[in-house]
Formats: C-alpha cells, sequence, structure tokens
C-alpha cells in the first residue's frame, strides 16, 4: 500500500496535469477566436455594399459592420438609410464619437435637422466617448451663415465626409496580406480593398481598371465607377470588355439610352456575346421598349437560366407591357429560387402578385422587403396603398397612413404617396384633414394639372373645408379633361381602322396640343404631312404600322392571367 506522502504527490501531479491541459484548451481557444475575429476584420475589410447588407441582416449586433455599412450607404447620398443604420450600430453599444457626428450628419442631410440636434445632445451628455469633439462639431454648425443647406450643416458636423468612418473600421487585421495572397491568384472574387490597392499600384493596367471599375458599381459608386472606365477604355479603346464595363456603369448609373447605345456597339462587333444581350436587354426594359428586351432577354435566358438578372429584368418587361401579368410572376418566381434571400427585387413582384389577383401574397412579400430594409420609400407607398384596398379596417388604414407618411419623408416628391394619403384623410371627414389633404393634392396638380382623379379629389376637399362653388369649379376642369381624352380614345381607335384619314390625324393634332401632350402632336403633324406629299408610300406604311400595333395588342390579350 502506497505511503500517504506518495499519494499526495501523485494528486498532485495530477492535479498539475490537468492544469496544464486546461491552460492548453484555453490557449488555444484564444486563439481561435483571435483568428475568427482577425478574419471577420479582414473580411469586412474587402466586402462590398450588398454583403454587408446581408451579413447585418443575418447578425444584427455587429456594431462594426452596421458601422462600416452605415458609411458605405453615406458615400453615395442614402443618407435616410445610413442614419437608420447607424444609429442600430450604435445602439450595440459603439460610443465612438465619429459613428454620432456622422449620424447627425446624415440625419440633416436627409432633412431632418430637428432629430440631427436631438442625437448631437444626447452624444454630449454621456452617449459618445469624446464629447469635446462632439460639442465643437455642434459649434461649427452653429457658426455656419443663416440660409445654410442641409448639405452645409453636415460638412460642419463631419468634415471629413463618411470616408473617415469606412476607413477607420476597414482596417483589417494580420490576416490581410493572406487575403491579398488568396485575391491575387484569384483576383475574379477579390474583394473591395484589393482592387482599389491594385488600381493605384497599376494604373496602366486594363485589368486593374476593370476590376476597380466593376467594384464601384456594385457599391453604388457609379460616377467613381465612369470615370474608371473612361480610363479602361483610354488605355484600350478596342477593348469590347472595357466597352462592356462602360455600358454595364452607365445602366447602373440610370443613363439606360447611353447604355443601351454601348451594347448595340457591342453587339455588332460581337454577334450573340450573352453579357451585352443581358445588359441590352435590360436597358430597353428600363426605357419599357419591350420588344428590343424580349428579343435580347428571351434569347439570353435560354443561354443562362441561373442568370437571376435576366429572370428579373424579364418579370419587369412582361408587367410593363401590361397584358402578361402570369409571365411576370412567373420570371420574378424563378429569379426567388435562384437567391433565396435577394430582397431587392420584391417589391415589382409583389406588384405582380397584385395584377395576378393574390393579394396576401403581395402583402407578405412587402412586410419582408420592409423587414430587410426599413427604408425602402416606394415599399412603404405600395404597403401603405395596399392596406387601404384590400380588406380595409380602421387599423389597416391606421398603418396605412403611417407607411404613406414615411414613404413621403423618404420620397418627399413622391405624387403618388401624396394622392394616396391625401384619400385617407379626405375618408376622415375632418375639415382639418380634408385642408391638409388639399395641400398633397395642390402639390400633385402642380405637377400633374390634369390628373383626374387628383383633381376629382381635390374637389372633394374643397367641399369638405366649406368651398362649394370651388368644388363644383374643379369638378367641370375634371369633367372636360375626361371628355377630352374619351375623345382620343375614340380617335385612337379610328386611327388604327383608318390610319391614312387626315382628318382623324389633324383632330388628335388639335387634342394633343390642347392636352400639351406636344410630341404626340408633332407626329400626327408628320404623318399628316407624309399624306400630303407621299399618300400611296405613306398610307401603306401607316397600314403595316396599324396591323403590327393590333397584333401585338391581340397576342398580349390572349395571354392575359
Amino acid at each position: 500500500m502506497p505511503a500517504p506522502r506518495t499519494r499526495s504527490q501523485a494528486a498532485a501531479r495530477q492535479r498539475l496535469r490537468w492544469l496544464g491541459a486546461a491552460l492548453a484548451f484555453s490557449l488555444i481557444g484564444l486563439g481561435i477566436r483571435s483568428v475568427v475575429q482577425a478574419n471577420h476584420a479582414t473580411w469586412l475589410r474587402e466586402s462590398y455594399l450588398d454583403e454587408l447588407e446581408r451579413y447585418t441582416l443575418k447578425s444584427p449586433k455587429d456594431g462594426q459592420a452596421l458601422a462600416l455599412l452605415g458609411a458605405r450607404l453615406a458615400e453615395i447620398n442614402r443618407f435616410a438609410e445610413a442614419a437608420e443604420v447607424l444609429s442600430r450600430a450604435i445602439q450595440t453599444g459603439m460610443r465612438d464619437e465619429l459613428l454620432w457626428r456622422t449620424w447627425a450628419a446624415c440625419l440633416t442631410a436627409s432633412g431632418q435637422r430637428s432629430a440631427a440636434r436631438a442625437v448631437l445632445e444626447e452624444a454630449q451628455k454621456g452617449g459618445a466617448s469624446n464629447t469635446a469633439s462632439v460639442a465643437e462639431a455642434l459649434k461649427r454648425a452653429e457658426a455656419l451663415p443663416k440660409g445654410a443647406t442641409d448639405i452645409d450643416i453636415a460638412k460642419a458636423l463631419c468634415p471629413q465626409g463618411p470616408g473617415e468612418v469606412t476607413q477607420r473600421y476597414s482596417q483589417g487585421s494580420y490576416l490581410n496580406s493572406y487575403s491579398d495572397g488568396k485575391a491575387r491568384r484569384d483576383r475574379a472574387h477579390s474583394g473591395f480593398s484589393y482592387r482599389e490597392r491594385l488600381a493605384r499600384a497599376n494604373p496602366d493596367s486594363l485589368e486593374a481598371q476593370l476590376l476597380w471599375t466593376d467594384a464601384l458599381r456594385r457599391n453604388g459608386r457609379y460616377q467613381d465607377a465612369e470615370r474608371a472606365a473612361q480610363k479602361a477604355l483610354a488605355l484600350a479603346p478596342d477593348s469590347l470588355e472595357a466597352q462592356l464595363a462602360y455600358a454595364d456603369v452607365l445602366l447602373a448609373g440610370g443613363a439606360a439610352v447611353k447604355a443601351a447605345l454601348q451594347y448595340k456597339k457591342i453587339l455588332a462587333k460581337r454577334p450573340g456575346w450573352l453579357p451585352a444581350m443581358v445588359g441590352l436587354g435590360r436597358a430597353a426594359t428600363e426605357k419599357k421598349l419591350h420588344r428590343l428586351a424580349l428579343e435580347n432577354l428571351e434569347k439570353a435566358v435560354k443561354l443562362a437560366p441561373g442568370n437571376i438578372e435576366v429572370w428579373i429584368a424579364l418579370g419587369k418587361t412582361y408587367f410593363y407591357q401590361g397584358l402578361r401579368y402570369d409571365l411576370s410572376l412567373a420570371a420574378y418566381q424563378k429569379a426567388a429560387q435562384l437567391d433565396p434571400e435577394r430582397t431587392d427585387f420584391l417589391t415589382p413582384m409583389a406588384d405582380a402578385y397584385r395584377a395576378n389577383y393574390k393579394p396576401a401574397e403581395s402583402e407578405a412579400l412587402l412586410r419582408r422587403r420592409l423587414a430587410a430594409v426599413p427604408l425602402d420609400a416606394q415599399a412603404h407607398y405600395m404597403l401603405g396603398y395596399h392596406l387601404t384596398t384590400q380588406q380595409s379596417t380602421p387599423a389597416r388604414v391606421t398603418e396605412a397612413e403611417k407607411h404613406l407618411r414615411l414613404s413621403l419623408q423618404l420620397e418627399p416628391d413622391a405624387l403618388a404617396a401624396r394622392q394616396a394619403l391625401a384619400q385617407i384623410l379626405l375618408d376622415k371627414n375632418d375639415a382639418k384633414q380634408a385642408a391638409d389633404a388639399g395641400i398633397l393634392l395642390t402639390e400633385v396638380l402642380e405637377a400633374k394639372p390634369r390628373d383626374i382623379s387628383a383633381l376629382r379629389l381635390m374637389a372633394q376637399a374643397y367641399r369638405k373645408i366649406g368651398k362649394p362653388e370651388k368644388a363644383k369649379e374643379v369638378q367641370a376642369i375634371a369633367t372636360e379633361i375626361s371628355r377630352v381624352e374619351d375623345e382620343i380614345r375614340r380617335l385612337v381607335e379610328q386611327e388604327l381602322a383608318h390610319p391614312a384619314d387626315s382628318a382623324i390625324h389633324q383632330k388628335l393634332s388639335q387634342l394633343y396640343r390642347q392636352t400639351g401632350e406636344l410630341e404626340k402632336a408633332r407626329q400626327q403633324d408628320g404623318m399628316i404631312q407624309m399624306l400630303k406629299t407621299h399618300p400611296e408610300q405613306a398610307a401603306r406604311g401607316l397600314q403595316a404600322l396599324m396591323d403590327a400595333t393590333m397584333r401585338e395588342t391581340a397576342a398580349d390579350t390572349s395571354k392575359k392571367p
């Protein structure tokens, strides 16, 4: 039997072994945690805007990721969204005074000065880590002359702009070199920071400039992307890849016509090239050139059925045609299958559900979109309108009013949201609410003076505030406009049947001038002139055009859901 001292020494050695193992496991755990944190920091450094948006949906408590996302949004002037994201970053417990100032600057830039002041006051009370810096920013703003713009005040709060936040929260980690090594081996999948540094270090490299152009486009910095694309074109004017990159940037930045012309030039040199076909189809979709869009998109989808952008563009094109809502919905559903987590096309997809008489599915999609992007103005408008027209109850109308007001806050010039909100206010049968509705409708009619529905609502508003004579006057205007539009529709039907009848074209020209549609009036005048100078040729051409129009209408009608 072992002596007591021997047993004690053995137990001590066993305890030491357990302590050593525990220490080793702790060190391994700390090492793993360090690597995970470093990897995440480097990922943030290289991440693109769309990746950040998706990540923060899954990890809404990651303050650093939210801070970087807010700065990226502010860089592309999406100030209201940036302010909302930065507020969430601060709610995670971040006390960086730069974030507080940037939050206030974004609120100011989006027209919310009082909210911005409240943020700065809270920061000074101890919310921010450096209250002195916040106080200095506030002094700079208060020192501005009277009449300073929102942007002037925002710049006073953050003189270096959102780039200062971007730089602070995209430093990366000790794994940066490892990440760069992977990027060098696979540049097609490289990150934002790597491409920025590559382009700066290689100003004469076409590949580097094209990669940088794509990175800027992906982050929504379209003006910078256009300059980078032009630099790539200057390096290689005959490069179809550079021409394609330039066209893609033009399309992303909203210049659909210029983009379409660029795509057509590319396809003339390389017929059937898939990315150019897709681009031309998408550009034609944006300009509602249905035949051109479908000609390219339906070819492209056969060649690349896994291209989500083609399906989204097809969904839009079929919807814009007005009578192909079933095909529109099917295209959007295919896009959703290809990327179930993507939400940027859910608002038009909800419209397709609505057009296919599926209001519950439409509402569910709009709510899903707003859960992902709480400041989507169009989604707020559509949900507000939906709530007033589908299974309307007092509670749903109250919710609708909130959505419409938020939509207007995000997009103050949105006429449809103003009109929908005016309808809700008029339905309350209250003189003050009717007066408020009148203000909204006045703004609508300033932009669209011949809008019949807005005029009729304005007549209601005048009646409810005790101005019956004014109501009669406005109602009479609406009635006359309605009569003229009915007459135009009747003449257009006659034009289809008798395209060579100059009298019909003459009447349409007069009516279009009366309605202020001068381009249509000039088209009618051109037809009249052609019929006078080349009657037989013009008659044949017009008849062929009208026949084609009627065939397209018939084909579309046969596909109505």
